[in-house]
């Protein structure tokens, strides 16, 4: 019996948006089909290739909210995206998404002790998108495009320029 999962509710779209998401829910859907996901290179080679590529670029690392926001526009422009059967299409739209805007997010592909699979995005360390935490009944065994670390905000931590006043610039 399938499972039923919660999806983000549907956000407003402005046109770019609608079609920024529907471009990288093309892609996404191509590298996400049955045909590439078979072939043992796949996962080992060419998934992580393709998604380092992507951030190569990026100026940061996306925030929780910025990833929540993300896959909600995502499933919002591609309604087809918020099945039970389409997580790893999902997760790499969104990931896409994010990286149209200069952010970079993580995804994890990662196994259930029955046989069943599952793909989320992280930002901030923590599940995007997803109605309860994934890690509670998947173990993470692949996480492509792993961002870099938050920044500490905290006065004379390592990467940080405090003002004064206690701010960051």
């Amino acid at each position: 019996m399938p499972e039923i999962t919660a999806l983000p509710p549907r956000v407003a779209l402005t046109l770019g948006m609608r079609a920024r998401a529907l471009a990288c829910a093309g892609i996404a859907r191509v590298l996400a089909s049955p045909r590439l996901t078979r072939h043992p290179a796949w996962g080992e080679t060419v998934l992580p290739r393709l998604l380092a590529r992507t951030d190569r670029r990026a100026t940061r690392a996306a925030t929780h909210r910025e990833a929540e926001h993300a896959v909600a526009v995502v499933v919002t422009a591609a309604p087809r995206l918020g099945g039970n059967t389409t997580c790893l299409p999902r997760a790499l739209a969104a990931k896409l998404y994010c990286r149209t805007l200069g952010h970079t997010t993580a995804v994890v592909i990662a196994p259930a002790p029955d046989a069943r699979a599952h793909a989320w995005i992280e930002a901030d360390g923590r599940p995007a998108g997803e109605a309860a935490d994934p890690t509670d009944r998947y173990v993470p065994v692949n996480r492509y495009g792993t961002p870099p670390p938050p920044r500490d905000p905290t006065p004379g931590a390592p990467g940080t320029d405090v003002t004064q006043e206690g701010r960051i610039p």
